[in-house]
């Protein structure tokens, strides 16, 4: 049996590579196996011109997708640490300034739309392009030639501008698209009905309660986060369309929507709304340099463009302290090894401050359990008196040649059921801006945390990089053998 020459064995992986590289990116092999992702990221780190593979990768129809793929069918710490993390450092090669300038002269006199433009505030690949970007604005080769538009929903735009201070004086214009109001998405759910060949005449003629229920349930569902305005009043005449089909006799008879119809769709939907928005997504695997895909709970709140005019500012220097990266807080302390020389009282501190910090993150979530549970109970109590309070409207209706005595009665308890109903909304809505309250505290400690954490990373006082735990008076390493001071720290 011949064996091939070492030269020649290189040679012809990286053949194969090439080659496998290509047929990805046309789309002409899927991948479908563990084996053909890992083939994958080797083949694109195999490419000898970094800015060239970008351009093609990002030119291809089938590259961003198979590059998800990749992703989301393998999660092993193996693969992660390995394979996954030479990808991530050949994205960043110093030829990332090369690339973007490639994408500002094609830009030139032209304009630069840069949608998602959030995602340049994760990771430090991310952080580079934008520090990049803040440079080359301002050199006479593009200031003044080019509009660049940075688009993205509100509060992400605000923290991409926040890490670099020259970002704000370069966009200094700001768009806001502000979500649909209950009115239009009203009538866009009739036209939306009136295309799957729905009779929507009784959205158009409400009673007043009716109404206001329906304008309500728009204003609770426009509130929530994650509301995506007319891709959510689709879905939900969707879910209308469904209830119609299955109350349909027969496939041949006309399709009418009925109020109760309308009434429960939104009403799952602001359930299922709500309970996303207040569960607390489970621990995984992320990638902290770049975002492959939207995240199952994106957030949409209103959607903010920043638009770059063609001005020419001196540079701005990003100080270091504005380009951290928030790091899982538990990555180091799972590595967290004893030190030399640390007495058992040290240790044994180490493990209460440690067990107190998970106490505290555990009676947290209990509180935002909670918080979550008296919302479901004040919804669901809203909307039964709702009904009972709909159901006394259509007796009155019914009562109307009958007695004054009896109408006056049936009046009584509509009144009854109306204040019971609005009490009920007050406790819904004190519910959610109790949970609202406590989602933003939780959230304001995780930063600040976070930044000390990172703020004591950076400072290297422990070069085996282990987490640091919280003490009454400073910082003690997960060693034992570091110690620094809430006055050090500017706490």
């Amino acid at each position: 049996m011949t064996r091939l020459p070492a030269s020649s064995q290189t040679t012809s992986r990286s053949s194969k590579l090439a080659k496998h590289f290509n047929i990805v990116l046309h789309g002409k092999q899927p991948l479908q196996s563990h084996a053909s992702s890992k083939l994958f990221l080797e083949a694109i780190c195999e490419q000898p011109d970094h800015s060239q593979c970008i351009e093609k990768f990002l030119a291809s129809s089938a590259g961003p997708s198979s590059l998800q793929m990749c992703f989301r069918s393998e999660v092993s710490p193996s693969f992660m640490n390995n394979d996954t993390s030479a990808f991530l450092r050949y994205l960043q090669e110093p030829l990332l300034k090369q690339l973007l300038l490639t994408l500002l002269d094609k830009a030139l006199g032209r304009v630069l739309f840069i949608d998602e433009a959030y995602r340049l505030a994760e990771g430090q690949f991310g952080l580079e392009a934008v520090n990049e970007l803040v440079d080359c604005l301002t050199k006479a080769r593009f200031a003044g030639k080019l509009v660049t538009i940075l688009a993205g929903y509100d509060a992400d735009i605000n923290r991409l501008i926040s890490i670099n201070p020259g970002l704000s004086s370069r966009f200094p214009e700001e768009i806001i698209f502000e979500h649909l109001s209950p009115e239009h998405c009203l009538q866009l759910l009739g036209e939306t009905l009136k295309r799957r060949k729905v009779d929507d005449t009784v959205l158009h003629n409400l009673s007043p309660t009716l109404r206001c229920d329906i304008m309500d349930l728009f204003g609770q569902l426009s509130s929530l986060p994650s509301w995506g305005n007319a891709r959510d009043v689709q879905h939900l005449a969707k879910a209308i369309f469904n209830l119609v089909l299955k109350d349909t006799p027969t496939s041949t008879a006309p399709l009418f929507v009925s109020v109760d119809f309308a009434l429960q769709a939104m009403r799952t939907m602001v359930s299922e709304r709500t309970h996303r928005v207040t569960s607390i997504s489970a621990g995984g695997v992320q990638l902290p340099s770049m975002a492959l895909a939207p995240a199952a709970s994106s957030q949409e709140p209103p959607t903010t463009t920043r638009v770059e005019p063609a001005v020419t500012e001196a540079p701005e220097q990003c100080s270091e302290s504005e380009t951290v990266s928030e790091i899982p807080a538990d990555v180091s302390a799972m590595n967290a090894i004893r030190d030399a020389g640390i007495s058992d009282e040290i240790w044994q501190n180490l493990a209460k401050d440690k067990e107190s910090a998970e106490r505290t993150t555990r009676q947290e979530q209990s509180q935002l359990s909670d918080f979550e549970t008296e919302l479901r109970k004040a919804t669901t109590e809203e909307n039964t008196l709702n009904d009972e309070a709909a159901k006394f409207e259509l007796s009155v209706s019914v009562a109307d040649k009958q007695k004054h005595e009896e109408i006056a009665k049936l009046k009584r308890k509509q009144e009854e059921a109306r204040l019971a109903e609005l009490k009920a909304r007050l406790r819904r809505e004190q519910a959610l801006q109790d949970l609202e309250n406590a989602l933003k505290i939780a959230e304001a400690r995780k930063r600040e945390e976070a930044a000390v954490q990172a703020k004591l990373r950076n400072m290297g006082v422990c070069f085996q990089g282990f987490q640091w735990n919280k003490q009454s008076s400073g910082y003690q390493c997960a060693g034992g053998s570091h110690f620094i001071g809430n006055e050090h720290l500017g706490l």
